[in-house]
């Protein structure tokens, strides 16, 4: 009886570990999912709130990845908030200017937000993004000139050489064409000098519809004008909670700074 209680006990043992061993090896152990896995899950289940704040959290951490912004600036598309989403993309393309996912998202955004803008308000006196967007003008249509000005400034020089040394027939004519294209090297000059301005110093976007322009830093201010969600404007300072913004079309003044986000350092 006892012989039979021992063998049952160490059939009993050897079986567990068998089960134990074949779990071991078969069960393969549920990795934990990564931030990155758990936003895209939920942006794919349509939890788009969620998929916001989980890619915000990846863009904080890991801020020098442009793909974390491009996929929080889809995930505030799809939810409607185009000013945050214009940001989003605005800092995905500050990161990596070559993709041109980025830009092309970022058009869409902008335009979805002056038809929305169009739609939802009354004021009459409302900057729209394609008023003041400091990145579409005529300057940032430009290519760099500096190869330009430098092939000017040296054919001018050979046609003013070849005019003294009566290589041309109508010297008076070849000092003429050495004049102009002289001319056109100082323009090209103050083009690339002016363009080269515009892009030096922070840059902000207005993230919400209908921002208030102060005239300064407090509630208390008059407002000079609404703002629409995606303006973009020149970061001045930031006193006290409070941006002072310059727009392209040289007004300036105040916007709650919860209101705006600055490209570089976030929301």
């Amino acid at each position: 009886m006892k012989r039979s209680f021992m063998n049952d006990v160490s059939l009993l043992l050897t079986l567990n570990l068998c089960f134990v061993w074949f779990g071991t090896v078969f069960a393969q152990p549920t990795q934990p999912q990564s931030t990155l896995e758990k936003a895209h899950d939920a942006f794919w289940k349509g939890k788009y709130d969620i998929a916001t704040s989980l890619y915000l959290e990846l863009s904080q951490k890991e801020p020098q990845i442009s793909d974390h912004d491009y996929n929080l600036g889809v995930a505030y598309a799809y939810q409607k908030q185009w000013g945050k989403a214009i940001f989003a993309f605005e800092q995905a393309s500050d990161k990596t200017p070559s993709e041109t996912d980025f830009k092309e998202n970022l058009q869409y955004a902008r335009t979805q937000a002056i038809e929305s803008a169009l739609r939802n308000t009354n004021a009459q006196r409302l900057i729209l993004p394609d008023e003041d967007d400091l990145k579409t003008s005529v300057l940032d249509l430009l290519p760099n000139l500096d190869l330009a000005i430098a092939l000017c400034i040296s054919l001018s020089a050979v046609l003013f050489w070849m005019s003294r040394k009566t290589m041309i027939k109508n010297a008076s004519l070849g000092r003429l064409f050495s004049f102009i294209v002289l001319l056109m090297a100082v323009l090209m000059g103050l083009l690339q000098f002016a363009k080269d301005q515009s892009e030096v110093g922070e840059k902000g976007i207005v993230l919400d519809h209908l921002s208030k322009l102060q005239k300064g830093p407090g509630g208390q201010y008059a407002t000079e004008v609404l703002l629409s969600a995606g303006v973009k404007f020149g970061v001045q300072g930031e006193v006290d909670g409070w941006v002072r913004v310059a727009l392209s079309n040289g007004m300036e003044g105040w916007v709650q700074r919860g209101k705006v986000g600055v490209i570089g350092r976030g929301y």
